[in-house]
């Protein structure tokens, strides 16, 4: 099982529903539902080097503005 997964579950049981297996799954289904339809749109990038770039700045942003944590080691 995948460390998502377990996280899940463990949350799930934290919240009472640790005993009823199939609202789990249920619950499993609309989240993954939930993570397939988010979408983030990113900033402009620009070419360096032959390459496309994007600034990490605009991306963070970018990123908390579609309601994502960004854990930040810049």
């Amino acid at each position: 099982m995948d460390k998502m997964r377990e996280e899940f579950e463990k949350w799930a049981a934290s919240e009472g529903w640790g005993h009823d297996h199939t609202m789990i799954y249920e619950l499993w289904l609309a989240w993954q539902a939930s993570r397939q339809a988010l979408e983030v749109e990113l900033p402009e990038s620009f070419e360096m080097d032959d390459f496309e770039a994007y600034d990490a700045p605009d991306v963070i942003e970018a990123i908390r503005a579609a309601g994502i944590k960004v854990k930040e080691d810049l």
